[in-house]
């Protein structure tokens, strides 16, 4: 770890040192935001690996999923969106596998990529370039920013792969003797960034139940929870609807500190590295799930091994092995998306709506 030793002096930005101390959410924004301007993230040069960058694959089924759900939803125009684009290989490997399906690009009005770092719009315009003289692709830093105009006229399609790990979370603990509830800051003491508490007044009854039932760390994630509302209100505006979403995440929560930090594929401790390395948490799916549901969404969870192998990842190896892929590669890579102590344990959510609102 040497490398993200000699980064710590110069590399950790002035603002992430003000106004201390701060909810650990707000330090996490701040994190993220510096990191994702400044860092080369993805792929085996970067930080980490996500399913795009293990095998095309993954983008290609993607791709199938998306086109069984055009056509369910008429081969009507559309709208599609990816939302955290990462280095753009995914929405490349979706277009791609699609390009041969009569009508679908042509059918894609516009093609809205939601970012906001300026470094990755550029590398996801440079990966997509080629599909920019079929498709009109269109980058956006906020949902809200879709043109909804004619949308009682068009679908939409939205998907999303490892995206709500990286939105920040609050934590709160219970004092054992006390019962108060506290949440968690970080401040800055002896030249380091350090967790404490604070006692607070305004928390949930569904917070303080389940603490002084079970103790631990409890945590939640407005930001979460907002942009999925936002992104529904937005979505719903459209003629047909349907949003497929990928996560590290759980169904069941848990009392520990899901909070993971990462530099050159090394986990590393998040405070000593802010804005540094990469920092997610484990996504609460049924929250989404349940959220999605009360929508009026049609709603499917699974895991991401039971989704690849429905639409097809199997026969996709096939058809790469025939046209002369290394077939140890291809099981490689077949092993890291499905096995369920790899990337296979990841949640996926299927939503679906055929009704605008107006």
């Amino acid at each position: 770890m040497q490398e993200c030793e000699e980064l710590i002096a110069t590399a950790i930005p002035e603002h992430m040192y003000k106004g201390l101390p701060v909810p650990l959410d707000i330090f996490m924004l701040r994190a993220s935001n510096h990191y994702y301007n400044t860092r080369n993230a993805f792929g085996h040069n970067g930080d980490f690996v996500t399913a795009p960058e293990v095998s095309q694959m993954f983008g290609e089924v993607l791709g199938i999923w998306l086109v069984s759900k055009w056509i369910e939803f008429g081969h009507d125009r559309c709208i599609l969106v990816e939302v955290g684009a990462g280095n753009g290989i995914m929405m490349a490997d979706i277009l791609r596998a699609t390009a041969y399906v009569q009508d679908f690009h042509s059918s894609i009005k516009v093609l809205y990529i939601v970012e906001t770092s300026e470094a990755l719009r550029r590398k996801q315009a440079e990966v997509l370039a080629k599909y920019q003289v079929t498709i009109n692709i269109a980058w956006v830093n906020d949902i809200a920013e879709i043109d909804t105009y004619d949308s009682e006229h068009l679908n939409i399609f939205c998907v999303n792969n490892e995206f709500f790990d990286a939105l920040p979370i609050k934590q709160y603990t219970v004092n054992p003797n006390t019962q108060e509830i506290s949440e968690i800051f970080v401040d800055y003491d002896n030249n380091r960034f350090i967790y404490n508490t604070r006692v607070i007044d305004c928390f949930s009854d569904k917070i303080a139940s389940i603490l002084r039932k079970n103790g631990g760390i409890y945590e939640d994630s407005i930001y979460r929870r907002e942009y999925l509302s936002k992104l529904t209100s937005v979505m719903n505006r459209f003629q047909k609807a349907a949003i497929l979403s990928i996560d590290y995440g759980y169904t069941n929560k848990s009392n520990k500190s899901t909070i993971q930090a990462v530099f050159k594929h090394q986990k590393v401790e998040f405070l000593e590295f802010p804005g540094i390395a990469d920092v997610t948490s484990l996504v609460d799916m049924w929250e989404i799930h349940n959220m999605l549901q009360i929508d009026g969404y049609e709603v499917r969870s699974m895991t991401q091994r039971q989704l690849l192998l429905e639409y097809g990842i199997g026969m996709r190896a096939k058809r790469l092995l025939k046209n002369g892929a290394n077939a140890a590669s291809i099981e490689t890579q077949l092993d890291k998306l499905l096995a369920l102590d790899k990337m296979g344990c990841f949640k996926a959510i299927i939503a679906t709506k055929s009704t605008a609102i107006s």
